[in-house]
């Protein structure tokens, strides 16, 4: 059964954890988006955390969310288990080799639906364009309840001048937009990036053992 999921944090509380940690914020934002957990159970959900810090490292904006798994991503993910070598499968779309570990952000609003392909609105401001994470790290968990988790993490420091207001992202394989596949995206509450600020990206998909 599909279920929706609101997240709205505490100013207060985040305040008092990101001390704990020795993190400084100055001027936090919090928000949730509208979303819903993004497959059926036992099957792959995604989750997507954003997280704004100035130049000096205090955190602006802090979103959490589900994302959508969508129906190009699920059916690579089946292919490429139990069909496909490794030159890749048909139903991946654009680059069938590559590795679904890019990230990609745009300024769509549009809602995040099963049968898209492609962001928005990508963005290629300097140092917001899409990228390889920079690390991908794999969690299982050896009791089968809790499945296992893909995670993705990329800093993006705009560069570009000017501030980009980023309301989506992507999962891709390949850093080139003309040539990818796309295996998850979302959208949510749009999020200033300013000159010099930096946006980490973590993108989280669950393999459902439950």
């Amino acid at each position: 059964m599909k279920s929706n999921q609101r997240l709205v944090l505490s100013s207060a509380v985040i305040g008092v954890a990101l001390s704990i940690l020795g993190i400084g914020f100055s001027g936090m934002s919090f928000g949730s988006a509208e979303t819903s957990t993004t497959s059926e159970s036992g099957g792959m959900l995604g989750h997507i955390i954003l997280t704004v810090y100035d130049p000096n490292g205090n955190v602006k904006t802090y979103l959490q969310t589900d994302n959508l798994v969508i129906d190009q991503g699920e059916a690579c993910a089946v292919k490429r288990v139990f069909l496909e070598t490794a030159s890749g499968s048909a139903d991946c779309g654009g680059s069938t080799t590559g590795e679904f570990n890019v990230i990609a952000l745009g300024t769509g609003s549009a809602a995040a639906g099963n049968n898209d392909v492609s962001l928005q609105t990508e963005t290629v401001a300097a140092g917001l364009a899409r990228a390889a994470a920079s690390s991908v790290t794999i969690t299982d968990d050896s009791s089968g309840t809790a499945g296992a988790i893909a995670t993705l993490t990329k800093a993006f420091t705009n560069t570009s001048g000017g501030s980009v207001s980023i309301a989506e992202s992507a999962i891709t394989n390949s850093t080139t937009a003309a040539g990818d596949g796309m295996f998850a995206r979302q959208t949510f509450t749009a999020i200033p990036v300013a000159n010099s600020d930096t946006l980490t990206v973590t993108w989280n998909i669950t393999f459902d053992g439950a």
